[in-house]
């Protein structure tokens, strides 16, 4: 009751509650290099996630020749990376667009089961305003992939799916994430058939089963997506956090959203930030709080959440000649966060609660765009891919 009336409280009507004012500070980087960065080099990386359980590293790259997925075998009194690969592997395609560069836009361990899922996009022609039979990208594009994990670094694909025009492609930005409790795989990028216009964008999420998978049912052989009634702006999902048995919160264009999974008459609550364009959202296991970059801005945030809903004013940080480029990574033993920009890894000191301080260490990279770090509590290590080492 309590949540319920601060939220009506908060956005009203409409759902929406817009922030101008948040808490800020500002910084300058220091000289330190941030501790315990190890660079990777996979030339092309475009997102990375490490198994804590059988101490893999993979990063996603975009080779339109060559191969997408890279896994490394972590030593595990190091935390070094392999000095081969342990596997490269292509990510699957069909014939009919063999033409059009697929890439992963994600990749992500399950916590616990000794699987890999990978969000892969295509860069095909533009989505058409009405769904279209017709289209390849409809008929054979499948945008998650499932791939069984071995402890020597071997995968093989054991599940492809997310197919159809419900599902937007030709993007830049996405993320999925797993909650294990609930056995739910969020997805960005969705679209209702519904309402297949180009600006209409969505996230959904698949009910997993005890093995991983999708659920299936006699009903519907074809796993069907729980897919939020809200739209925005293409990319959506773009990060999530704080999911509780009610709720998830998103990155979306401009705001942080809250969806309410089983509210019929507020659906979605969108918290929309000042001076932001896409914000990402990534969610902690220690702090009661979600940390948010603004894509491309000097910025970042972090905000207060119950359960999956938002509450009171964000925190803002404003790291001088910044350009945040990826989601932040919470480092936990080192009570940090990590986030990347344009060729430097950045990483912002948290005080005990878990907000923002003013310590900032950085490290220059060869990676244009620092978008591939993964972080391993168990090696306290923090990985990115790099063009070159530096």
């Amino acid at each position: 009751m309590i949540r319920t009336l601060f939220l009506t409280l908060l956005v009203g009507m409409g759902a929406t509650c817009c922030i101008g004012a948040p808490r800020q500070l500002t910084a300058t980087p220091s000289q330190t290099p941030v501790a315990a960065l190890v660079q990777v080099v996979v030339p092309g990386s475009t997102c990375a996630a490490v198994s804590e359980t059988q101490s893999l590293l993979a990063i996603g790259r975009r080779a339109p020749k060559g191969k997408q997925l890279v896994i490394y075998s972590l030593d595990p009194a190091t935390g070094n990376p392999s000095v081969a690969p342990a596997a490269e592997v292509a990510l699957p395609t069909s014939a009919a667009l063999q033409a059009f560069e697929n890439y992963p836009l994600c990749v992500k361990f399950h916590p616990v089961l000794p699987l890999l899922y990978v969000w892969q996009d295509i860069n095909a022609p533009e989505m058409p305003a009405t769904a279209d039979d017709t289209n390849p990208v409809y008929k054979e594009f499948d945008h998650l992939l499932i791939y069984s994990v071995q402890g020597n670094g071997m995968i093989t694909l054991v599940q492809s799916l997310a197919r159809g025009p419900g599902f937007g492609y030709k993007q830049i930005l996405g993320s999925i994430e797993i909650d294990p409790v609930r056995g739910r795989l969020f997805m960005p990028n969705l679209r209702s058939p519904k309402a297949l216009v180009d600006t209409a964008a969505s996230t959904g999420y698949y009910q997993l089963d005890v093995q991983g998978f999708p659920a299936r049912t006699v009903a519907q052989p074809v796993p069907t997506p729980k897919v939020m009634s809200a739209f925005d702006p293409f990319p959506t999902g773009l990060g999530f956090g704080g999911a509780s048995k009610d709720a998830v919160i998103y990155g979306a264009l401009n705001c942080a959203v809250v969806w309410e999974f089983d509210n019929r008459r507020v659906n979605a609550s969108k918290f929309y930030i000042h001076r932001f364009k896409y914000l990402t959202v990534t969610g902690s296991s220690k702090f009661p709080f979600v940390y948010m970059t603004g894509i491309d801005s000097p910025y970042i945030l972090c905000m207060e959440h119950v359960d999956g809903f938002l509450t009171l004013l964000p925190q803002r940080l404003e790291i001088d000649n910044a350009r945040m480029q990826s989601a932040a990574v919470v480092m936990t033993k080192q009570n940090k966060i990590a986030v990347g920009g344009l060729n430097i890894v950045y990483a912002i000191k948290l005080d005990a609660n878990g907000r923002y301080t003013t310590e900032v260490e950085r490290s220059p990279i060869a990676a244009p765009k620092a978008t591939a770090i993964a972080y391993s509590e168990k090696l306290d290590r923090l990985y990115v891919g790099v063009e070159a080492l530096k």
